[in-house]
């Protein structure tokens, strides 16, 4: 009787321990830290951003709305920035997310490096300069896939979903349009079949290759003009260069008017730079 009434209190606590780690497994992604729901920027101001400074402890990128463009400006080199890219940012940025709290001091700041000289940081503002949001991102976890971040104001640190990593880059050729001619969708001077302006457009650009002027040795090769509805254009200037015993091509670029105009030089492909001179029937 009494070994009967041992195994029905063991069998009780077994039960009762069983039920606990359920719990525990299905809670939310498995981690007993209560997560907040909230944005890291608020939503209201996501139309109004006009202005991304992403910050390492050695480099800075600007990211600018300019009209109808967005520019990448960094060490002295300024393009016109692939859209995309920014806006998948700027949703990151202003989506509600699953904020987990980690830290509530500044010394848990420090050691999480989530502080100037240590962290990533991204600043976001308005036309006006007025800043929405100063945001320190530190290392992500491959295991949890989150990142850790705090904002400039607070000691809270927190993990979040990891949808920023990609996006914490001070690198012209990752900000950089990729496509060569990006501006006019539909140009009135070029005759080409669907088909060729498709190509056209899909041309895209090497590697970052510095700003203006081009080298000195540099020779002209041709310019290219795409004309659009209300005086819009587009000009690529293509060069050639001899570099280490092989022909390199360059190209510089304005769209409508000097007041739009970036000063990178990018590197194209002889393979690109040929299909364009057939394209044109060149």
């Amino acid at each position: 009787m009494k070994n009967k009434k041992v195994n029905s209190i063991l069998l009780c606590t077994a039960f009762v321990s069983f039920i606990l780690f359920l719990f525990s497994f299905f809670s939310e992604d498995g981690n007993s830290v209560k997560a907040v729901k909230s944005a890291l920027v608020n939503p209201a101001d996501g139309e109004n951003i006009h202005k991304i400074i992403i910050s390492s402890p050695s480099e800075v990128l600007t990211l600018q709305k300019e009209k109808k463009f967005w520019t990448c400006e960094g060490g002295g080199a300024c393009a016109f920035a692939d859209e995309k890219n920014v806006l998948n940012l700027i949703k990151n940025l202003i989506k509600l997310r699953n904020m987990y709290k980690i830290s509530d001091s500044i010394d848990g700041r420090g050691e999480l490096g989530l502080v100037e000289g240590s962290a990533q940081i991204i600043t976001v503002a308005g036309s006006d300069g007025h800043v929405f949001s100063k945001l320190y991102f530190g290392s992500s976890d491959a295991l949890t896939s989150r990142i850790t971040v705090a904002s400039e104001r607070g000691k809270a640190c927190y993990e979040t979903e990891d949808d920023f990593s990609v996006f914490l880059k001070t690198d012209l050729n990752f900000w950089s349009v990729p496509e060569i001619f990006f501006a006019i969708k539909n140009p009135s001077n070029l005759t080409l079949s669907p088909e060729d302006l498709h190509l056209l457009l899909s041309l895209r650009h090497g590697q970052f290759f510095g700003f203006e002027p081009v080298p000195r040795e540099a020779v002209f090769e041709k310019s290219v003009a795409l004309y659009g509805q209300y005086d819009s254009f587009q000009k690529v200037d293509f060069y050639s260069l001899l570099q280490d015993g092989e022909i390199l091509y360059l190209y510089t670029q304005t769209v409508g008017g000097e007041e739009n105009r970036c000063n990178a030089v990018f590197e194209v492909s002889r393979w690109t730079f040929d299909r364009l001179n057939r394209l044109l029937g060149e």
